[in-house]
């Protein structure tokens, strides 16, 4: 389900705690010092890890959602623009592949004096800034207000491609008559404020206001953020309406927003002051749904239909800057809103999400992400602007922004400068549908870590992670390079391999001196002094959804010798009966696919080749890089690149040795190219090795331009190598064209060649 009704909703973990009522304020002897009951009862704390059961995993979760934000009918690119009608200039995100390391499913428990049995679901969750802790808040899903606050411990562990972390409950204030909509936390004071339903006198309510259930709880946490077992440390008080539907700490207040009751209660905004509780204001506003503070400000959103207030820090209106009847307008949903830089992210529901400015313009927005206004919509947005260590130990900087879309799911998006203004840009295979029946309702995320409340599928934890190396600035300046591969590889019957046109039918002289003799290919590129090393995507012609990978050899190996011993075994691990699933740590683009066919690659784009036999990534001197092109091998369903059992899928390496000598692979090229899946040249001008591929060993047409790719090793201010790599035979040192003449030329091994014509 998409909604998290605001006074049954919830989610998630255990509460057996709540069962078990122990009839004294403290431990006796022979008891479980773990465990305490406060508040006559009412509070029950459990300090005992193994109080919530959290199943560890260390997978990419499948469920990568195959639609494309810019093509689907329902979100074109113009979506994703801040004027509809403003040209798209291409920028995308970073390559974030999220790794699943543990969940914790809902749990149904029996309560004395309530309907049994009881579902519970996590709700909200709010995560301390150095990612170290989470405390998750859990609803009862029903009529009946049960619920739980939950502390969660990450640990991290593991390096290189093996890099992610555990989690573990450490702590658990379980409540017999009362659900946690939302919480926050004070490192300060090192309390946790929430706000939710109450029905139990203990905790403030009057059975006198029965229509007034929402509530305000403040509960004190150890050093070490288990629950104290000290009374004196909680503080419960009943407001007005049936729900608390948020909650903020800031500026030595306490933010407290309430929806409406239905039978006409005023819902709105609290200011509390931190310190004695005492009332400092209250706002009468309908259906409050969130509240958010920044140094200046107060923000607070209104649903059925979207409105945004925002206030001085005393609570004194300055405007209304957004109102628009049209959105936000489910009853009783969830919608959150984040204040962000210079942004305010509103989760419009059936909506979709609004990014606005401080005075509330639009700045961008992204529509629902599926065609079920009731289903697919957006609860939850969260930013981490965090630095994130990839799988090499490097810190990358994001601004990465994630979406709970209900039905359809977890999304993700980098906010980045576009023509220099920040715009959401799309990120590559950005979404994760963990199963039907499942509502991802909210989502929170610092650090490498994210939280996603997954309704009836339960708490979902996540490590951000990084495809194998990630887009740079090129380091090869100047417009020469830029001209070069426009010229050679434009896509006309000019170009260097036009599509469809067989190479070793061709009438180029510079083709046929590139295809005459296989010997005249290298099987590998050799590192001549240590350094990192770079490949820059050009074009493709392809209909399969390609992937490339390569693996290492060091200095001194022979290379069949350590493909066998080494890699032949270890490239792949079982994803199936009938396919195999190659691992990351080779893998280098997954799915080579322009972005004008729904793709996420642009010609020049960049990469770092990271070597995984050196921590910093970089390459020995006398290193061989081996390449190999999976053909048809990305599963976008499943998020990973595999082979299966059919020839036209086995990896084929650049080392046609290792090809020949694979008898499961077969070739109708003519004898002399037999089994060589790819050729080269070395560009000047770019000071780079072009590679340019063809996908299919049988039933080609043998073009050779499905995947064109150049790769370099560092290159200095001025644009000279500073370590270099190994050179083709070949070299192509200039391209030219003649205005207003319908011929390029190029310069081939030091002699002026045509290509043909336009």
């Amino acid at each position: 389900m998409k909604k998290l009704y605001l006074y049954f909703i919830s989610l998630c973990v255990v509460c057996l705690a709540s069962c078990n009522k122990d009839n004294e304020d403290s431990p006796a002897s022979g008891e479980n010092p773990a465990k305490k009951e406060l508040m006559n009862g009412s509070i029950i704390i459990n300090n005992n890890p193994s109080a919530i059961k959290v199943k560890a995993l260390n997978e990419y979760p499948e469920g990568v959602s195959t639609e494309n934000d810019f093509i689907s009918a329902s979100r074109s690119r113009k979506s994703l623009l801040k004027r509809n009608d403003v040209p798209l200039t291409p920028v995308y995100g970073n390559d974030y592949r999220f790794k699943l390391i543990a969940e914790v499913a809902p749990f149904e428990v029996d309560i004395d004096g309530c309907e049994c049995p009881l579902t519970i679901q996590a709700t909200h969750v709010k995560m301390t800034d150095d990612a170290k802790y989470a405390f998750v808040s859990y609803n009862t899903k029903g009529p009946d207000h049960v619920g739980a606050i939950a502390v969660f411990k990450i640990t991290y562990t593991g390096s290189g491609n093996d890099v992610g972390a555990t989690v573990e409950n450490i702590a658990l204030m379980s409540l017999r008559h009362s659900e946690i909509s939302a919480i926050d936390y004070d490192p300060v004071s090192n309390r946790i404020y929430a706000v939710g339903a109450n029905e139990d006198p203990n905790l403030g309510y009057d059975e006198k206001y029965e229509t007034d259930l929402a509530f305000f709880l403040v509960a004190q946490l150890n050093a070490d953020k288990t629950f104290s077992f000290n009374e004196d440390g909680y503080y419960a008080e009943q407001l007005t309406s049936y729900q608390g539907t948020s909650v903020k700490m800031a500026k030595g207040n306490i933010y407290a927003a309430t929806g409406s009751g239905l039978n006409g209660t005023d819902g709105g905004l609290y200011i509390i002051n931190a310190t004695d509780y005492s009332r400092v204001k209250f706002i009468d506003l309908e259906n409050a749904r969130s509240v958010d503070v920044d140094d200046n400000h107060i923000y607070v959103m209104q649903a059925e239909h979207a409105r945004i207030n925002k206030y001085d820090l005393n609570g004194n209106l300055i405007a209304q800057i957004y109102n628009v009847t049209s959105e936000a307008t489910q009853q009783e949903a969830k919608s959150e809103m984040t204040v962000w830089k210079d942004y305010i992210f509103s989760a419009m529901n059936e909506s979709g999400l609004r990014m606005l400015d401080l005075d509330g313009n639009v700045v961008d927005q992204l529509d629902r992400p599926g065609s079920d206004p009731e289903n697919h919509v957006t609860n939850s947005v969260a930013l981490n602007s965090d630095k994130k260590n990839n799988s090499m130990g490097d810190a990358v900087e994001s601004n990465l922004m994630l979406l709970a879309n209900g039905g359809k799911g977890l999304y993700w998006y980098d906010i980045k400068k576009v023509d220099g203004e920040d715009q959401i840009v799309l990120c590559n295979n950005n979404s994760i549908n963990f199963g039907d029946g499942y509502s991802a309702n909210f989502v929170a995320s610092k650090g490498n870590i994210v939280f996603v409340a997954d309704g009836l599928g339960g708490l979902k934890v996540l490590y951000i992670d990084f495809n194998n190396g990630k887009p740079i600035d090129p380091p090869v300046p100047g417009e020469a390079c830029t001209s070069f591969m426009s010229y050679l590889f434009n896509g006309t019957k000019a170009s260097l391999l036009p599509e469809s046109k067989n190479v070793f039918t061709s009438d180029n002289q510079i083709v046929n001196t590139l295809f005459g003799n296989a010997n005249d290919v290298p099987r590998y590129i050799e590192v001549l002094g240590e350094s990192p090393v770079f490949i820059s995507y050009i074009a493709e012609g392809a209909t399969f959804k390609n992937a490339l990978g390569f693996f290492v050899v060091p200095a001194g190996q022979d290379i069949e010798t350590y493909y066998t011993n080494e890699v032949k075994d270890n490239l792949w691990e079982n994803a199936g009966t009938s396919s195999k699933k190659i691992k990351e740590k080779y893998i280098i683009f997954n799915n080579i696919m322009d972005y004008k066919k729904g793709g996420s690659l642009e010609s020049g784009q960049t990469w770092q080749i990271k070597n995984y036999n050196r921590q910093d990534g970089n390459f020995n001197q006398g290193d061989r890089i081996v390449l190999f092109l999976a053909p048809n091998s990305w599963n976008s369903q499943n998020g990973w690149v595999n082979y299966t059992n059919k020839g036209y899928t086995m990896p084929v390496f650049t080392d046609w040795k290792i090809n020949q000598n694979d008898p499961n692979y077969s070739c109708d090229y003519n004898n002399n190219f037999s089994g060589i899946p790819y050729n080269t040249f070395y560009s000047v001008d770019c000071k780079s090795i072009v590679l340019f591929f063809e996908d299919k060993s049988t039933g080609s047409d043998k073009d050779y331009n499905d995947m064109i790719f150049s790769v370099m090793s560092q290159i200095d201010e001025e644009g000279q190598s500073t370590a270099k790599l190994s050179k083709p035979k070949y070299y192509i040192s200039s391209a030219t064209y003649e205005d207003g003449q319908n011929e390029q030329s190029v310069v081939f091994n030091g002699q002026t060649l045509f290509l043909g014509e336009n």
